[in-house]
């Protein structure tokens, strides 16, 4: 998370409901504690994020079975160009319109 520089380029993988959402763009440097409200304290790596478009892939480790591994957290370069592009190609998503379990994707904390 400390190698995380203003304008990198994440994504969110939830492991449990094995959703993909992005493109997010690093709002600053990664961190630990940066808002201790968000996530319910359960995840201190943390950076501020901002996005123009939100969109999410569900059953993502269809198209990228190497999601699964937990071991991965930086992406080679065409890893990255295949993950915007299918996020580009899924729906948009909106935190306000739908309620998805918290789990999911919680929306206390976010930087919107």
């Amino acid at each position: 998370m400390k190698k995380i520089r203003n304008g990198d380029i994440l994504f969110l993988y939830n492991y449990d409901w094995d959703i993909l959402f992005g493109v997010f763009e690093a709002d600053g440097k990664g961190g630990k504690s940066i808002d201790r409200h968000a996530w319910r304290e359960r995840f201190p790596a943390q950076v501020k994020i901002r996005w123009s478009e939100l969109h999410r892939l569900s059953k993502a480790s269809e198209t990228f079975p190497y999601l699964t591994n937990r071991q991965i957290v930086k992406l080679p370069p065409e890893s990255t160009t295949q993950f915007i592009k299918a996020l580009k190609e899924s729906p948009l998503y909106s935190p306000q319109a739908e309620t998805p379990p918290t789990d999911q994707f919680p929306t206390e904390g976010l930087q919107l």
